[in-house]
């Protein structure tokens, strides 16, 4: 049995590779080449993005009208009823 598996053996690396798989390896190094410098690109318009939206949140929060709403806009802030809350509604001027 062993010498019928070296015999096998022997007669197939005797036998010559497939021609296709000759540039295999530099078809997938070169493709995954390609994918890194994709990924790179994406991640620098992501971050670009980020920063965008990161400022213009910024600016609108800081220069919008509701920057510095007057208390009575709000009701008071440590827990009273607010003025359109239905339980102040109800009550009228209780």
């Amino acid at each position: 049995m062993t010498h019928e598996m070296d015999d096998l053996l022997g007669r197939l690396r005797d036998v010559p590779g497939e021609p296709r798989l000759a540039g295999l390896d530099d078809a997938v190094l070169a493709r995954l080449a390609e994918r890194r410098a994709g990924a790179a690109a994406s991640g620098r318009a992501l971050a670009l993005v980020a920063v965008l939206a990161l400022g213009v949140g910024l600016a609108t929060g800081v220069t919008g009208p509701w920057a510095h709403p007057s208390a009575s806009e709000w009701g008071d802030p440590l827990g009273g009823v607010p003025a359109m809350a239905p339980s102040a509604l109800l009550m009228g001027g209780r």
